[in-house]
């Protein structure tokens, strides 16, 4: 298995996302200065949304929070896809989060290259130079994807934190804007979030180093922990070859 790598497999989605959350806060409780997350889009993370909106506010220190976002899709903020807007529905309407410290990444802008630029040099500068997020949000997509970062996409230009990507490969088929390899091996902790059989094998490959998908990819250049959270469903390929072993 990849090394620094923490897993825990849960029951059910449900299940899934309060161990995300609890990871989450467990994180924030610790940090001193402000807590820079970068949030996934995607279906699993809703209900890990839900989940976080929910937290004692007497006990979680939301002022530290800062929300920045692993990738973006290029559509509007209020359309259905957006993954901006998926979370402030699920969380940052409901949580005490300052709206000066929510950065959304604009990709509704035609010039995502110079969208990508300038949501770079706003991490470096929320991050004081390092480029250092506290915790990226990830998934996993069936295809062995995360961020939007593709199976056969040529890699991100070396150097950069932030990039703009061809049109996905999957729905929608959208250019986006994404975090890249350097910026998810440079984050201080790396939370992935996989619910659903269909992810099941990718899971095991990512985890045991087979083959060459964005997520391991993402996962080996790091030093820094990463909690992997699944499902019963996503880990059955691992559960059947530890029986198996």
């Amino acid at each position: 298995m990849l090394a620094n790598i923490e897993l825990h497999i849960e029951r059910d989605p449900d299940d899934l996302a309060k161990r995300a959350t609890l990871v989450t806060w467990q994180a924030l409780r610790a940090t001193k200065d402000n807590f820079l997350i970068a949030l996934s889009g995607g279906s699993t993370p809703r209900r890990y949304h839900q989940q976080m909106a929910q937290l004692d506010r007497e006990e979680t220190p939301w002022g530290k929070v800062v929300v920045l976002f692993s990738d973006e899709r290029a559509v509007r903020p209020d359309h259905p896809d957006s993954n901006y807007r998926m979370a402030r529905e699920t969380l940052l309407d409901v949580a005490p989060i300052a709206l000066s410290k929510i950065h959304r990444i604009p990709a509704e802008e035609p010039d995502l290259d110079r969208v990508a630029l300038e949501y770079e040099a706003l991490i470096k500068e929320l991050s004081k130079g390092t480029g250092a997020v506290d915790l990226v949000v990830l998934g996993l997509g069936g295809d062995g994807h995360t961020a939007s970062l593709f199976p056969g996409h040529p890699p991100p230009p070396p150097g950069r934190l932030v990039a703009a990507t061809p049109v996905s490969p999957t729905t929608p088929l959208t250019p986006r804007v994404t975090f890249t390899y350097e910026a998810i091996a440079l984050a201080k902790r790396v939370l992935v979030l996989v619910a659903g059989g269909d992810k099941a094998n990718r899971l095991e490959e990512v985890l045991e180093q087979r083959g060459e998908l964005p997520l391991q990819k993402a996962l080996a250049g790091r030093t820094g922990p990463t909690t992997v959270v699944a499902d019963l469903a996503a880990a059955k390929t691992i559960l059947a070859r530890r029986r198996s072993e």
